[in-house]
């Protein structure tokens, strides 16, 4: 098919990428990765090379002048997981919004402007409960932009940050200080009722490439290929599938409100920014409500 060809039908092309991200996030919900963190966590078994984030938290309880120097391996890159890019292909060349779209029988199809009112825009706060008793609730903030189609579907990326507080009175607490999170989600749903129905009901589908980050109480002193140098922050990435139920509460014309309960599993990366070996976040499940607001176009 030509390129002028496949501008004559973005309907059928939206059909065709909604489909294809929802067969992508559903075999990332089926098999997580399983094999590549299992290989993870054995090589933290078998004690590799490095020092660990647990010997960290030993270390940054003490004074900067009692601590002694955490080795880590300049050969060993960090483990970020799991990268995944979704491309949507345009048509490239000029577009005019105005244009009118012919359909394969010759009739009118969408214009330009309809494409546009596609798209929407809205404000997501969510409360976040992760299973491990590390965690405490969290509140995260963020801004969601999406592309509705025909056939109810939908598809957005949300992007998302907060503080992400561990137990109060653990020793996480004590040691790692400002933890916080940033994470770009991206979901497709299908609303299961008609776009005129007073309530609406729509299973999600999504995955979540995020970023845990925290100071050290006392900074740490880290050693790679000879040089020593202070480390006060550190990081590490993580992963999740998801699904879940959206129910739509109040909708007009171009505003939506609704909730959003999610249900996912966690898995973060074999290393940390710095490249000590995690060995204090495994796998976590992780359930959340989401309020959301949506705008259109």
């Amino acid at each position: 098919m030509s390129r002028h060809d496949r501008t004559r039908h973005p309907a059928r092309t939206w059909s065709v990428a909604c489909r294809a991200l929802a067969f992508g996030l559903l075999l990332l919900v089926v098999a997580p990765g399983s094999s590549r963190i299992a290989l993870a966590q054995e090589k933290v078994k078998k004690g590799d090379e490095g020092g660990k984030l647990s010997d960290a938290a030993k270390e940054t309880a003490k004074p900067p002048d009692q601590q002694r120097t955490i080795h880590v391996d300049g050969n060993k890159s960090c483990d970020c997981g799991s990268t995944i890019g979704v491309w949507i292909g345009g048509s490239g060349g000029s577009y005019d919004p105005g244009a009118p779209v012919v359909s394969d029988d010759g009739s009118p199809g969408l214009t330009g402007h309809d494409v546009v009112r596609m798209l929407h825009v809205g404000a997501v706060v969510e409360a976040m409960s992760l299973s491990s008793p590390d965690f405490a609730s969290a509140t995260l903030y963020g801004l969601r932009v999406g592309i509705s189609g025909h056939h109810r579907a939908s598809l957005d990326l949300v992007f998302l940050g907060g503080p992400t507080p561990f137990t109060a009175g653990s020793d996480l607490a004590a040691r790692f200080r400002k933890p916080g999170e940033l994470a770009l989600d991206g979901s497709v749903r299908c609303s299961i009722t008609p776009p005129d129905a007073p309530l609406g009901i729509a299973p999600v589908l999504g995955f979540r490439a995020g970023w845990l980050t925290w100071s050290y109480l006392n900074g740490i002193w880290l050693e790679r290929d000879g040089d020593v140098y202070p480390v006060s922050e550190d990081g590490v990435e993580h992963y999740s599938p998801y699904l879940g139920l959206a129910v739509t509460l109040m909708r007009t014309r171009h505003v939506e409100l609704g909730v959003t309960g999610l249900v996912g599993w966690r898995h973060y990366a074999s290393r940390t920014d710095m490249g000590l070996q995690n060995d204090l976040f495994g796998q976590d499940r992780f359930s959340e409500l989401r309020l959301e607001t949506r705008f259109g176009l």
